[in-house]
Parts: C-alpha cells; structure tokens; sequence
C-alpha cells in the first residue's frame, strides 16, 4: 500500500472501524508493531524504530486518544506543551525555564487555550482545550508531516472549527497533513484527496469535487451491501 502526501496537501483516510487507519499511522510514526515497507520525509528515510525517530525527521501524531495516548495527565499544560521541543531548550543538561514560558505563552495566545495557569494539570482542561494543548505541541515544533487521528472527536462546535481552521492553515504553510477521520463531512470537506480503507488496504481514492458523502457511505459499506445495490 503506497500513500503520497505532498507539502501543502491534506489527504484524507476514513473506513470502518477496524479497517487499519489508525495503526496505518501508527506505523508510520514508529509507534505500531513493525511492517514493511518504508516511510521518506522530503526525500529522506525514515528509521521507524521509535517515535523519536520519526519526530527528527520531520513528522507529528496527533493520537486517537488524547488522554491515554496524547498527554500526560498530571503534568501542568506547560509542561505538556513543551514536551515535542524539549531538546530545543536544553544547554549542558539544564532547561532555560524563560524560554519555555515564553514559548507557552505564544502558543496558547494563538491557540485560544482556556487555562488559569499553565501550571495547572492539563487533565483539568476541558475536552476541546486539551485537544488544541496536543496541536500547540507539535505547533511549536513546526514540523514536515502532521498525522491527526480523529482530531475533533469529543470536542464542542467552536473547538472543531477552530481545528479545521488550523488544519488548513498548517497545509498553506507547507505542511503535509494526513487526516484519520470517521467524520465524512469533515474529510470531505477539508481533503484535497480521499482515501478509503478496509482490511488494512486502500480500496477507493477520490479528488476534491468527485465525491461527495452518498459515494464514501456506498464506499464504506461492507461489500456484500455494495454487491446488493449499497447501503439501505
């Protein structure tokens, strides 16, 4: 299975839960089970032996859970949102604390993020503040490849706009965004292309203004619904 995303470009994957889309991210950012197959950033070869690996070389994952896989819960949002660019701040083994609330403050100012204080427990966030906290992350780290699995799920209105909104802005910017989302309305409406998955392959691809959501629900449906005329 061969999946290009070039810079600038958001490319979109939904299919049936079980169908592979998010360890399919997973693997790519070396969090998975090893596959085969190779992953290049710009040209480059990735080593996916870890996801630190991957974070070098130029990719960021926004998990499926934000709270188990995402953040750590009982650290302050500071802390959380400085994690990605932790090696940026260090000198002899030392962090320069102005540095880092400097950069936090930015962020957040950007970001709209709801806190009293960044010393707070990120776990006291509201559902949609922690998911613009694990976007500020990787904001900060600026990176190549941005992997975003589900990344409205369980936030309110305004939050899933703001993160649409910041979604396409990344890919003006250049940045290659792969889009895991069970939300039809969101893939269709922000991916330049459409891809659909089922038993850990892509079985239907689709460009901006060839598909619309009656053709990904009929793509969606298992097969012997398809062979029967489509979902009813």
């Amino acid at each position: 299975m061969d999946i290009d995303v070039r810079a600038g470009e958001i490319v979109g994957i939904t299919g049936p839960v079980g169908s592979g889309r998010s360890s399919l991210l997973g693997a790519i950012f070396g969090a998975g089970p090893p596959t085969t197959g190779t992953v290049r950033v710009a040209g480059h070869l990735v080593r996916r032996s870890s996801p630190a690996h991957a974070v070098r070389a130029g990719l960021a994952l926004i998990p499926e859970s934000r709270t188990e896989q995402g953040l750590v819960g009982v650290r302050p949002v500071g802390e959380n949102l400085a994690l990605a660019t932790l090696g940026t701040r260090q000198r002899a083994g030392f962090l320069c604390r102005r540095a880092e609330a400097a950069l936090v403050s930015k962020v957040t100012d950007r970001l709209g993020i709801r806190s009293a204080d960044a010393r707070d427990p990120v776990r006291r966030l509201s559902g949609g503040n922690q998911q613009k906290v694990l976007f500020a992350k990787w904001l900060l780290r600026r990176p190549l490849v941005l992997m975003a699995d589900e990344p409205t799920r369980g936030v309110d209105t305004v939050t899933k706009t703001h993160i649409h909104e910041l979604l396409v802005d990344m890919a003006r910017q250049g940045v290659a965004v792969l889009l895991v989302s069970s939300d039809t309305d969101e893939v269709i409406d922000l991916s330049h292309r459409v891809l659909v998955m089922r038993n850990a392959a892509i079985v239907a691809e689709y460009v901006r203004g060839a598909v619309s959501r009656k053709t990904l629900l009929t793509a969606l449906a298992p097969e012997d619904c398809q062979s029967a005329g489509g979902p009813t």
